[in-house]
């Protein structure tokens, strides 16, 4: 596994399928409904070692979204679309 995880606290990585990694500074809790827009659907919860989650589409498979290597590794089981990583504790 490798770990790509938010350098702080207050911020989350945005990993898309073709490499690009955002760092953005969460701002409170996020919610259900930015998380929907960020990976494109339905969202499952992928525990990570620590304190951080990843945010993956339920249906990626099924809506025929591309690999992403670099969450792939981060999480240790192939993902695919969008991924976001953030502390748990943004959650509502």
């Amino acid at each position: 596994m490798v770990a790509v995880t938010p350098r702080r606290e207050d911020s989350m990585l945005i990993i898309d399928p073709s490499g690009t990694i955002t760092q953005t500074k969460i701002k409170g809790k996020v919610s259900l409904d930015k998380l929907q827009r960020l990976v494109g659907g339905y969202i499952e919860i992928v525990r990570l070692p620590g304190r951080n989650i990843a945010i993956v589409n339920e249906d990626g498979i099924g809506l025929g979204m591309a690999i992403n290597p670099i969450a792939s590794q981060t999480i240790g089981v192939p993902v695919v679309g969008t991924v976001v990583i953030l502390p748990a504790s943004a959650l509502p």
